[in-house]
């Protein structure tokens, strides 16, 4: 493996790490959250300090591992099937900036 791609891996394994909300929140529904976010920041700290992949720490932990199947947890780390609140901010962004738009026309 070339140190380019190593770096991508390495950027890719953090990225799952941020991506760590999904999982948590999905993880929570069942075991409740203060376990959940436990479990995940454990799993997160030892992929940092174990140099392993955190979907593989995370499936290590049985409180994941028994509840999510391996499709699932790589699901949940997919940046790009998770917007979090970027929905919510867009709207209202997005409202405001009609409302301050039908200000100005209607300013003499």
């Amino acid at each position: 493996m070339s140190f380019v791609n190593q770096g991508d891996a390495k950027l890719a394994d953090f990225t799952r790490v941020i991506m760590a909300e999904a999982l948590m929140l999905e993880l929570g529904k069942q075991i409740g959250r203060q376990r959940a976010h436990d479990a995940v920041y454990d799993a997160a700290q030892a992929a940092v300090t174990e140099g392993r992949p955190f979907r593989e720490t995370l499936a290590t932990d049985p409180h994941v591992s028994a509840r999510l199947a391996p499709s699932q947890i790589e699901a949940l780390l997919d940046p790009a099937r998770y917007a979090g609140l970027c929905r919510g901010f867009a709207e209202r962004g997005a409202a405001l900036a009609r409302e301050i738009a039908a200000r100005i026309r209607s300013t003499p």
